[in-house]
């Protein structure tokens, strides 16, 4: 498996020699982070957002969708999650909250 390049390998183990003899390569959309092997052949390929099933005849069937479709974050999203919520964003300016001691009662 490649999960740079999105891919899943296949291969024959050589024991003797100990070394894996490619013999196919599947190409994904996503990014592949787990392959699961059935019994029957069957692949079960955890792309980035779904799941998908490869039947042996190398035709695949989606399973289930695991995430939603990543959406672009704008700048102000991008800019609150580095900056935490110690911080405010005000007019595209970043600016730190300022703590304000508790009022006096009897004032």
């Amino acid at each position: 498996m490649d999960i740079v390049a999105s891919a899943v390998h296949e291969g024959l183990l050589d024991v003797e020699a100990g070394t894996i003899r490619p013999t196919d390569c599947w190409s994904f959309a996503q990014s592949v982070g787990a392959v699961a092997v059935a019994a029957g052949g069957d692949l079960l390929v955890a792309e980035r957002e779904t799941l998908t099933r490869v039947h042996p005849d190398r035709t695949r069937t989606p399973v289930a969708r695991v995430l939603a479709p990543a959406r672009r974050a704008s700048r102000r999203d991008s800019l609150r999650r580095r900056v935490g919520s110690g911080h405010r964003l005000q007019r595209g300016v970043l600016r730190r909250r300022r703590h304000r001691p508790a009022r006096r009662s009897g004032r």
